[in-house]
């Protein structure tokens, strides 16, 4: 749903199951993080030691690039070590329900299904849904973006019909991707020294939490387009209304992972693997 309200073009390959091949790694970070949080409040004594052996394994047995994924390794450990002390006190008073949980449920007459990173009582008992996003920036007026994020409000909706009580908002936990340079005659220890460095000097620069209340004006307003919504993307999905680029989003710096392949037509660094919810799969 996103990707077609963003582009329809890009939602068209992504049915149809055209992938980029391999991971970006600004994306892979993310997916390494979110292995690691699940992991961690799960109360996983080794979470670090069972993710990157997993990753390891996984990349060797698809002859990816090794010292990418060790790079990307040593941010991410360089990461967690600081989360978790800087959160620590703040993590201490939630009582987890949840570590990822696929929803499923029948809305209004609609499937709705995803993954949620984390569901949780606060200290007075009441539920909290947690969203984990890794970002390489941060954009200004983020805050109030997140006031009607359709994300956080579906799954909101979802999550409230699948546990049957309310949840009263979402913690919305960002982590900042770190965006040092190395240096011409820095070597690769030195240079990821110096990124730990950085993140234990400025943990309020990499870690942000926003505690996002939405009203029930807000939340009926989003039910009521989101069903709107619904009805266009079948109509869309059937072939009834056409698929087209939207190109304002491509010259805005929007990372889009089918950017080359709109500008070269060209399957060159693609491949079309059929997995189109590969977020829900159990792995």
């Amino acid at each position: 749903m996103q990707k077609w309200q963003t582009c329809r073009q890009a939602a068209a390959f992504h049915v149809s199951g055209i992938r980029p091949e391999g991971e970006k790694s600004k994306t892979f970070l993310g997916t390494i993080f979110h292995n690691l949080l699940e992991k961690h409040y799960l109360g996983e004594a080794d979470a670090m030691g069972m993710v990157f052996q997993k990753l390891r394994d996984k990349a060797i047995t698809k002859g990816s690039d090794l010292q990418q994924l060790e790079n990307l390794l040593a941010q991410a450990q360089a990461l967690f070590d600081v989360y978790r002390i800087h959160w620590k006190k703040d993590d201490a008073k939630k009582t987890w329900e949840q570590v990822e949980g696929v929803f499923d449920v029948q809305w209004n007459g609609w499937r709705l299904r995803g993954r949620c990173d984390g569901l949780y009582r606060d200290k007075n008992g009441k539920l909290w849904l947690l969203e984990t996003k890794t970002k390489s920036r941060i954009m200004a007026g983020m805050d109030s973006a997140l006031a009607f994020d359709p994300q956080n409000l579906l799954y909101l909706q979802a999550k409230e019909q699948e546990v049957g009580e309310p949840i009263i908002g979402v913690l919305y936990n960002v982590i900042r991707q770190p965006s040092l340079r190395q240096k011409a005659k820095e070597s690769t220890g030195q240079f990821f020294a110096r990124i730990v460095e950085d993140i234990k000097e400025r943990p309020e620069h990499y870690f942000m939490r926003y505690e996002l209340r939405y009203t029930k004006k807000t939340r009926k307003r989003f039910a009521d387009e989101l069903v709107e919504k619904l009805e266009d993307f079948k109509y869309w999905q059937m072939g009834d209304s056409p698929t087209y680029r939207s190109e304002c989003n491509c010259t805005r710096g929007w990372s889009c992972e089918y950017l080359e392949l709109c500008a070269s037509n060209s399957m060159v660094g693609y491949r079309e693997d059929g997995q189109m919810f590969v977020e829900l799969l159990e792995d």
